[in-house]
């Protein structure tokens, strides 16, 4: 059985019209996009750490999609 996250779509859904009165909709979206893909990781750690004997960084950081720097430090730090 190969456990991979559902890729769900980190853009909101064009019917969101109180995101166009935020003054910098962008970063802020960038930054709740980040945040989510972090708790998506952790989530998928701390979900199925025990069906899998390793994980590499280049596996994380191909079934999250996401830059090796970020990966190592949410999954190395914690937080942050």
């Amino acid at each position: 059985m190969r456990l991979t996250p559902t890729r769900a779509p980190l853009d909101p859904p064009p019917s969101t019209t109180s995101l166009h009165f935020v003054p910098a909709q962008e970063e802020l979206l960038g930054m709740v996009r980040s945040k989510l893909q972090a708790e998506a990781l952790r989530t998928y750690l701390f979900s199925f750490s025990s069906q899998y004997n390793s994980l590499s960084l280049d596996q994380l950081c191909a079934m999250f999609d996401l830059p090796e720097k970020k990966v190592y430090r949410w999954v190395g730090m914690g937080p942050g």
